[in-house]
């Protein structure tokens, strides 16, 4: 799933954003939860993580593959 390849301090950021914005917290979290890969995710999805965890690029390869946002590369097989 997706939400254990999320960064550490993004995961602890949706932690402290829940009981303000609650809903759209609990929303992409359980989106992360359903997903195995960053392409199962909806555009919509992607902005609204972007947008709640505050991440703004102009490089386009940030959007589509999400790297800045998962630990892509340690993540094998769904083990570590």
């Amino acid at each position: 799933m997706l939400l254990e390849q999320l960064k550490p301090k993004y995961r602890k950021r949706l932690k402290e954003l829940l009981p303000k914005y609650e809903i759209a917290v609990l929303n992409i979290i359980r989106k992360l939860k359903e997903s195995s890969y960053y392409s199962d995710l909806r555009v919509r999805d992607v902005r609204d993580l972007r947008l709640l965890l505050d991440i703004y690029s102009s490089d386009a390869s940030d959007v589509l593959f999400g790297e800045n946002m998962f630990n892509f590369k340690n993540y094998k097989n769904g083990k570590r």
